[in-house]
């Protein structure tokens, strides 16, 4: 009976660990016993899974170190009885439930299970673990010896993880390729194409734009550009001339050629894609001026997942870099 009693007050302190465990880790303050709270307004965010592995695993554990505590104290008639902590748990949660009259309301078929998994895994340990080395008299807990081998082992874990933690971060997006590297690799991609096709893209660009269009004059010069940086960094150019041979070698294949991956039948030169993208581009943007005129156009033009989005961030950063008004406002010297 004595024995009775005394794991009865066990149980009823691991009843209390547990509810004090589930309310700080679930944030139920309100309710002491109510890690896993029901709700008459349903919340999909709530998981239950917590509730179930404290009141599976927990006791088993408990147990255990119950054993390893009770033996090393010299109570080891106390450590046999200990068998019954996991049932009277049990018996407490059922009458802490009757008490506040939620046998109407719990999932009993989820209680039932939890019960029967708690007391397979605790009975399992205890029989099946302690008990045999209670019997062996061998120590129930780890020897000092292995004890400091696993502390070292967590130190050890603890630095590397650290350490890796401190390294990750050089090799962040961010600190690999900042925006002040993608500024300065697209500033360097328009320096050479705004010598090399600077001139004829700002004709074709007065070209294609009407006079009330006018003021969208850089805009549109930093869309070509937009394109043709991103076309070249995908395509450049040894990928552009072995293109060209292929079309030489099939001729009236469609295929993507030039700077700009215009789709033709036919042999072009880088400068001949420019003018096709701008008779394609230029229009698209114009006609959707009132909304999201860059979208519009950059979708018709190649529809690929990232190209929109690729393509305006090249775009924006060069509305950024180079002299909006030089662009809009300077005059197209003559092809």
């Amino acid at each position: 009976m004595r024995f009775f009693l005394l794991n009865l007050l066990l149980a009823l302190g691991l009843f209390c660990l547990n509810a004090l465990l589930g309310a700080i880790q679930y944030r139920h303050r309100g309710d002491l016993f109510a890690y896993g709270k029901f709700s008459f307004d349903p919340k999909p965010e709530q998981q239950f899974s917590g509730n179930f592995f404290q009141k599976t695993v927990n006791p088993a554990i408990y147990t255990a170190l119950l054993c390893a505590l009770f033996q090393r104290a010299g109570w080891d008639a106390l450590c046999r009885s200990l068998w019954l902590t996991v049932p009277l748990y049990w018996m407490l949660r059922a009458l802490y439930i009757a008490a506040k009259n939620r046998f109407w309301l719990i999932n009993r078929r989820y209680e039932l299970l939890s019960a029967v998994f708690s007391l397979l895994l605790g009975e399992g340990v205890f029989f099946g673990a302690l008990m045999p080395l209670m019997e062996a008299g061998e120590s129930v807990f780890i020897s000092a010896q292995d004890l400091r081998n696993a502390v070292w082992f967590a130190i050890l874990a603890y630095i590397a993880k650290t350490a890796w933690d401190v390294c990750r971060g050089a090799f962040e997006e961010g600190r690999l390729y900042s925006q002040e590297v993608r500024s300065q690799a697209i500033r360097r991609r328009y320096d050479v194409f705004s010598r090399r096709y600077g001139a004829s893209l700002r004709s074709l660009v007065d070209g294609c734009c009407p006079a009330e269009n006018r003021s969208r004059r850089g805009e549109l010069v930093c869309l070509l550009y937009a394109v043709m940086i991103y076309e070249d960094h995908n395509r450049p150019p040894l990928f552009r001339a072995a293109e060209r041979l292929w079309m030489a070698l099939h001729p009236g294949k469609e295929m993507t050629l030039g700077i700009m991956q215009v789709k033709t039948r036919r042999s072009i030169s880088d400068t001949e894609s420019i003018r096709l993208a701008a008779e394609k581009l230029v229009p698209v943007y114009l006609e959707h001026l009132r909304s999201h005129p860059l979208w519009h156009a950059l979708r018709d033009y190649n529809s690929g997942a990232d190209y929109v989005q690729e393509v305006t961030a090249i775009y924006n950063e060069l509305l950024q870099l180079l002299s909006y008004d030089e662009l809009a406002q300077s005059p197209a010297p003559g092809p």
